[in-house]
């Protein structure tokens, strides 16, 4: 029971963090600016939403330049 409730609190605040970054990026318009304001590295930011591209099987931006 224990364990099972650990992974629950783990899966929601993986999912949050997930939400942030997302949120993040959308504000900032820049995988960059994104990553300093949640105190990530640019290229784990990028590699996030690229995991939420391939989990939706859909892209999330129009990427343009």
């Amino acid at each position: 029971m224990y364990s099972q409730i650990a992974n629950e609190s783990h899966t929601c605040s993986s999912a949050s963090i997930k939400a942030e970054t997302f949120c993040t990026f959308v504000e900032t318009g820049s995988f960059t600016r994104a990553a300093q304001q949640v105190c990530r590295t640019q290229s784990a930011v990028s590699m996030q939403m690229k995991k939420h591209e391939q989990e939706l099987d859909n892209p999330l931006f129009v990427k343009q330049g």
